[in-house]
């Protein structure tokens, strides 16, 4: 195998467009549902397996003779998805302004409780339903958030976030039974 690989390296490095294709071709859907599992979306997918099949292409030159080219491919493509994930840090000021706002919505109904024991109790199933939801993966927690605090419709979501209605459906259901696995095994 690894004469193959340096074969292979050495024809990219040489700008074999050919080679290049059938790699392209090989790689694209398996590196595309890896993405995804990140990710949670396929367009966002398909765009980071794009970019980092033309980073290659780009820097096909400096590649190691040696590269064991699968592994660069996956490793790449986590790579990729993790700063992308970085990037979306207005996800954080989003939940963080939507707990905010919770949070004075429910000291407000407070005032309307008599009994301290109640408003303790409430206090911490607010907190252990707020770590629950912090625990979900960006993506799904982004899209029950826009469904459970905005009243989002699934398709409404999908098209805002330009996901198919059954991806929406999916990250809901993911949502709700790891949150109610979670809750559960804190009680």
């Amino acid at each position: 195998m690894g004469k193959k690989v340096n074969y292979i390296i050495k024809q990219l490095k040489k700008g074999d467009t050919e080679l290049f294709e059938a790699i392209y071709k090989e790689n694209y859907h398996h590196l595309t549902d890896y993405a995804q599992h990140f990710l949670f979306s396929k367009e966002k997918a398909r765009e980071v397996v794009q970019d980092v099949f033309m980073k290659m292409w780009e820097i096909r030159e400096n590649l190691p003779d040696d590269l064991h080219l699968k592994s660069y491919l996956y490793i790449a493509t986590r790579n990729h998805c993790l700063d992308l994930l970085k990037r979306q840090k207005h996800w954080t000021r989003f939940f963080t302004e939507r707990s905010e706002q919770l949070r004075a919505q429910q000291l407000a109904s407070w005032g309307h409780m008599d009994n301290p024991h109640e408003v303790l109790v409430t206090k911490e199933m607010e907190e252990r339903i707020r770590q629950a939801i912090d625990s979900l993966p960006p993506r799904c927690r982004e899209v029950f958030l826009l469904n459970r605090i905005e009243g989002l419709k699934y398709k409404e979501i999908a098209q805002k976030l330009n996901l198919s209605v059954k991806t929406v459906e999916a990250h809901i259901y993911f949502a709700l039974r790891t949150l109610k696995d979670l809750l559960l095994k804190n009680k």
